[in-house]
């Protein structure tokens, strides 16, 4: 699976225990039942041994286990009414998939039902959907993103410009991630970062680089060719050290030895650098050909002017934010009170690994899993696997002391000796609670301290799965983390002279990302909304999707700061007033920053509505962050921090403020 910790302890016994006792899913698993006749009866057992046969002369089928060739009762249900197979595929993960489609065909019958289950069936199914969901989200998102464009520019011709860079930026960075699957494994998640991304930050990218553009033809109506320039060196530089933080932000993911969140980092980096080479090139030759015209078609014209949105919007960024520097520390308060009861939920969070949960309660994958955790005898909704070399077990005596150390935890429900083999002696041990409870994951932890007269088993099961994967997110979460704000201190430093905004900037959005962490809990893991949102309560947040969800919001939120930072940095440089820069920037940029935010929202929301529970996370998680980081953080506590910082915003130590103005003397 893309969702475990390779070489991990849990990894290696999940193998032991698939290949030595068939307990584990194979990678396909068919599962056979009947109303009207139990599993050795003669129409039932003929059916089942003729889709066998078929499927086993498969040329890509490796083997097949069941009841009818190994004799084992684990393939029985309590009520005998059903059975099942383990059809092993050879082949990666993304060939298995694949193949489940040729199997299909061979599982008709007239006397038994058959339903597919297993990790190739729940790749095959879920390939489906997140196709069948992106279909859905681009018509959904694109009508409603073009309408939006034309409200915003009040411009046709304006407005198909940032589309036209986002479907751009969609089928680049899709190219580009497909030649990277040449090379290593994707996940078929990639497919909506990918279209989430390029779409989002290619309609942000442009909109800053139309508008800006639009903006310098008033100054300059009678020479485009200064105005298209003056536009490249200024909003043009901010989008390349924009795209810099996002790209660092998501590209930290790589870091990650874990394949789903690194085909996120290697697909979302992607879907940034061809957003940001489309708006240093592809967007400025198309303004060069239009010059005046990027205002034809207009549409404002059948709108009375007191009605115009840029005279209005205008004049709501200065007030509003002319109102927070009047109260800047009441206002700090507030929100930060706001942002931190958003994010208590997060407190109560119970961590999970991505499972058959995250596909539709309806898919057959989804039901064959829970069916043989319900209904037969040897696979428990959260067993726990401990597997003993036999070279350990030296006599009956060590193996009944070690059986009754494990035996005395107070979190064990019950513990069977299953079967031995040459190699290994299977343990299996049913937790009292889920496997993704912290008592589980505390209960493998347990486990693996224990060794008795030479005796330590490795532990593995769902609850060990996820706590290797706590464990790897964690080690490599702190490299990433320092790789990223380092990546921000430095940008920051090279675009504004300062380093006391990015810190301050790192801080303010791990704020507002703890409150969108604390709604997914509500939603997800308390079962809020879940009715409207067409979901099912989970046992717990999925911890890679955090590591996602944190790192494109991170990524996003550099974005918006990076706008809104430079053009107050911009007025500041000229005027050395920090109030009139602040409300100057927030009113140059706050319209069109809450545009971009909310183009996005759109493409987002899309993507909420699919059917992929893991893709609902990100969505709604990175929904709430970067509204919360537009309304709340960059309209609120922005401009209300900076007002009681003052000066001390542009502060440099002495030999990093030198070296900033030799820099920029070189630059200008």
């Amino acid at each position: 699976s893309s969702f475990v910790a390779p070489q991990s302890q849990s990894r290696i016994v999940d193998h032991i225990v698939n290949k030595d006792f068939g307990l584990n899913n194979a990678s396909l698993i068919l599962l056979f039942s009947s109303s009207r006749f139990t599993y050795n009866e003669a129409p039932y057992l003929h059916a089942v041994e003729k889709v066998l046969h078929n499927v086993g002369n498969l040329n890509f089928v490796g083997g097949v286990d069941s009841f009818y060739s190994t004799h084992s009762q684990i393939y029985v249900s309590r009520n005998r009414h059903l059975t099942y197979a383990r059809v092993e595929l050879k082949g990666d993960s993304n060939q298995q998939a694949n193949d489940v489609a040729r199997v299909l065909p061979l599982l008709n019958s007239p006397n038994i039902n058959v339903k597919t289950g297993g990790s190739a069936a729940a790749n095959y199914e879920l390939t489906g959907y997140v196709q069948s969901d992106l279909s859905v989200a681009e018509k959904f998102s694109l009508p409603i993103t073009a309408v939006l464009l034309i409200f915003i520019f009040g411009s046709v011709t304006a407005a198909s410009l940032p589309l036209a860079l986002g479907v751009y930026g969609i089928i680049g960075a899709l190219f580009i991630s497909r030649l990277v699957s040449l090379i290593m494994p994707m996940s078929v998640y990639v497919l909506d970062i990918v279209s989430l991304l390029g779409l989002g930050l290619g309609i942000d990218y442009s909109l800053f680089i139309v508008n800006r553009y639009r903006e310098e033809l008033k100054n300059n109506p009678d020479d485009e060719e200064m105005a298209l320039c003056k536009t490249i060196s200024t909003a043009g530089k901010t989008v390349i050290f924009s795209g810099l933080t996002v790209m660092i932000a998501v590209a930290g993911l790589i870091i990650f030895p874990i394949n789903y969140i690194r085909s996120m980092g290697v697909g979302g980096a992607a879907a940034v650098l061809i957003a940001v080479i489309g708006s240093l090139l592809f967007l400025p030759s198309i303004l060069a050909i239009l010059g005046t015209k990027v205002d034809s078609l207009k549409v404002h014209s059948l709108i009375p002017k007191k009605y115009h949105i840029k005279k209005t919007r205008e004049g709501m960024w200065a007030y509003t934010t002319k109102m927070v520097l009047k109260r800047p520390l009441v206002t700090i308060v507030l929100t930060l009170a706001l942002l931190l009861l958003a994010g208590s939920p997060f407190l109560r969070i119970n961590f999970a690994s991505s499972n058959y949960s995250v596909l539709p309660v309806n898919s057959q994958a989804r039901t064959v899993s829970a069916t043989l955790k319900k209904d037969f005898t040897y696979i428990s909704t959260s067993p726990i696997y401990v597997v003993i070399p036999e070279k350990q077990l030296r006599s009956d005596a060590n193996l009944k002391a070690y059986i009754s150390r494990l035996s005395s935890s107070p979190y064990v429900k019950s513990l069977n000796q299953y079967q031995q083999n040459k190699n290994y002696l299977l343990l299996v041990v049913t937790p009292k609670s889920s496997a993704m409870s912290r008592q589980s994951q505390a209960l493998v932890s347990n486990i693996r301290k224990i060794k008795v007269d030479g005796i330590k088993g490795m532990v593995g099961g769902d609850a060990a799965d996820m706590l290797d994967l706590m464990s790897l997110i964690e080690h490599y979460g702190i490299y990433a983390a320092i790789l990223v704000v380092a990546a921000m201190l430095v940008l920051f430093y090279i675009l504004l002279g300062s380093i006391v905004i990015p810190i301050k900037t790192i801080i303010l959005t791990t704020l507002s990302l703890a409150s969108a962490f604390g709604v997914l809990v509500w939603i997800f893991q308390q079962g809020n909304l879940d009715s409207l949102l067409g979901i099912t309560r989970l046992d717990g947040i999925d911890a890679s999707q955090l590591v996602i969800i944190f790192a494109l919001a991170f990524g996003l939120s550099m974005d918006y700061a990076t706008f809104l930072f430079s053009r107050i940095r911009e007025h500041f440089s000229q005027h050395a007033d920090m109030t009139k820069a602040i409300v100057w920037g927030v009113q140059r940029t706050g319209r069109i920053i809450t545009s971009a935010a909310i183009l996005l929202v759109v493409v987002i929301g899309s993507f909420a509505a699919g059917r992929v529970v893991s893709v609902k996370e990100v969505a709604i998680g990175l929904m709430v962050a970067v509204l919360t980081d537009v309304f709340i953080v960059r309209l609120l506590l922005v401009p209300a921090s900076m007002k009681l910082l003052g000066k001390y915003n542009w502060w440099l130590p002495v030999p990093l403020e030198r070296l900033y103005k030799k820099f920029k003397t070189t630059d200008e």
